[in-house]
């Protein structure tokens, strides 16, 4: 799963991620993003999220997914700040990664969690 709030990075990611192999669902939304795994948790090996969306955290959404299932979780954002670092690792995000990011950089990180 790749959530973020920017409709192209979604679509460039979900697109690049498959030339890789990976099946990925992509939402804009991270509430349809919540929902969809509400619906279907095991459907999902991975969760790719920003943090900062205006409907709902990326922090919240991984809180509420991991209260129904523990997934993998790489986190995305375009600042990354020592109170990120520190948030994430409270919420056991397993890898922060800075935007703008490569596709290579997000695979192998993706390959490295699965």
């Amino acid at each position: 799963m790749y959530v973020d709030d920017e409709r192209a990075l979604v679509t460039l990611s979900v697109r690049g991620l498959s030339l890789y192999g990976y099946r990925v669902t992509g939402f804009s939304d991270p509430r349809k993003a919540l929902e969809s795994f509400k619906a279907e948790p095991q459907a999902y090996d991975a969760v790719v999220t920003d943090l900062s969306m205006p409907t709902l955290s990326g922090l919240s959404l991984v809180n509420e997914m991991r209260a129904l299932r523990s997934v993998p979780v790489i986190a995305l954002s375009g600042i990354v700040t020592d109170e990120d670092r520190e948030r994430c690792e409270r919420c056991g995000v397993d890898a922060l990664l800075a935007k703008p990011f490569t596709l290579d950089h997000l695979a192998q990180a993706l390959d490295d969690l699965l």
